[in-house]
Parts: C-alpha cells; sequence; structure tokens
C-alpha cells in the first residue's frame, strides 16, 4: 500500500494505501498517531524531525519512511520521478497529518478497536489477491505494523468524515462537500499551530514553516 497524507475520505478497506491513505475525490484534503506511530521506531531521546502538540516524530521514524515512498516511486510506472527532498518532505506530511488525524479524533470522540484493523489486515491477506498483497508489503520494506497504521488511518478519516455529515442531516451531497471543506480548512490551520519541525525539515504543515497552500477544489 502507498502512504499519503491522511485524508477523511479513503476507503479502509481498499489494498492500495494510495486510495487507503480516497475514492471520495471531492472530499480529499491532508486529515487529521501518537498512539499508533509509536510502532513505527519513535522514541522520546532519538533526535527528532517534528513534533505535533508534544508527540515527537523522529529522525529514525521519518527515515524509515521516506524508503517505503522512495521503494514506491521505483516500482511505480509513473516517469516523473520525485528528489529524495522531495521524498523526505512527503513523508513527513504523511506523519504530521497521520498525528492530526488521531489527535483529532481522539478529540472528536472517535475511535477505532484494534480487532477491526486487524479483521481488515486478515481479509486482505487472505483475500484472492492476498499474495500480491504480502509481496507488495515486503518489497517496499512495509512491516505488518506499518501497514496496520495505515489501515488504522483510513478508518478514522472514515468514521470522522460520516460523524461530521451526520450531525447535518437533510443536506445534499454537494452542501455536504462545502461542509467537510470549511471544516478542513479550521482543522488544517488549528493543526498546524500545534506542529513544529527542526530547521531541516520545515514544510508548510509546520507552523515555523512556509504558507499552507490554498485547498482549492480538492486538497
Amino acid at each position: 500500500m502507498r502512504q499519503r497524507a491522511p485524508a477523511i475520505s479513503r476507503d479502509r478497506g481498499h489494498p492500495d494505501a494510495a486510495r487507503t491513505c480516497g475514492r471520495l475525490k471531492a472530499s480529499l484534503i491532508p486529515a487529521f498517531a501518537a498512539i499508533a506511530l509509536g510502532g513505527c521506531g519513535s522514541t522520546t531521546s532519538a533526535p527528532l524531525a517534528a513534533s505535533v502538540q508534544g508527540s515527537p516524530i523522529g529522525q529514525s521514524q521519518l527515515a524509515h519512511w521516506v524508503a517505503v515512498k522512495r521503494a514506491e516511486q521505483a516500482g511505480s510506472s509513473n516517469p516523473e520521478s520525485s528528489s529524495s527532498a522531495q521524498l523526505t518532505q512527503n513523508a513527513l506530511r504523511f506523519l504530521i497529518t497521520a498525528q492530526w488525524l488521531e489527535k483529532e479524533a481522539a478529540a472528536q470522540g472517535v475511535s477505532v478497536a484494534p480487532s477491526e484493523v486487524q479483521d481488515t489486515y486478515q481479509r486482505l491477506l487472505t483475500g484472492p489477491s492476498g499474495q500480491a498483497f504480502a509481496a507488495s508489503l515486503k518489497r517496499r520494506g512495509l512491516s505488518s505494523a506499518d501497514e496496520l497504521l495505515v489501515l488504522r488511518l483510513g478508518a478514522l478519516a472514515q468514521k470522522l468524515r460520516a460523524k461530521i455529515a451526520s450531525a447535518h442531516p437533510g443536506l445534499s451531497a454537494a452542501q455536504i462537500r462545502g461542509l467537510l471543506g470549511a471544516f478542513i480548512v479550521a482543522y488544517r490551520e488549528r493543526w498546524r499551530q500545534r506542529t513544529t519541525c527542526q530547521p531541516h525539515y520545515l514544510i508548510a504543515e509546520c507552523r515555523n514553516g512556509p504558507p499552507l497552500p490554498s485547498p482549492g477544489g480538492a486538497p
């Protein structure tokens, strides 16, 4: 599975993390992982790349996801390639927005049971494409903990989006998209203000980095 910045409209059961981490394109946005990311190598004593409201993102953790993205790029049919700096930025954006999602979901009372995520993972492994799925994880250096994280984020995003929409019954699909868009603009800026990056790791998601791009139609 490919990893993108988490989005609140992901399909949690799809075996491609680029889509697990966007079928509902109209509401695809950088989304809201201290608990889940703890399994990805972060430590309080390791050199930091960034922190979100006190939760660290370690340089070793970042390096792992950079390697994942480099392997994804090597196996992609897309002729365009990203520089090492771009891969680092993309990996850090994924880790930061994963923390945002975890923390926002907790604040909103949205949760996903570990058994739910594990069940999805097992279905992917034992389904018709299970062998290809397992081979893809191995090729890109993804552990089971990494994939469980991606699946967890997808499930949290889907539940959070559903909660926001259910609070406004009777709205049309277009109105729901507008509602979600407005929520996301405020959400991104709110969590950006709680995110600090080290000087060599500044991206738009950091309060001490460049401005966030305009969300436009489908951020």
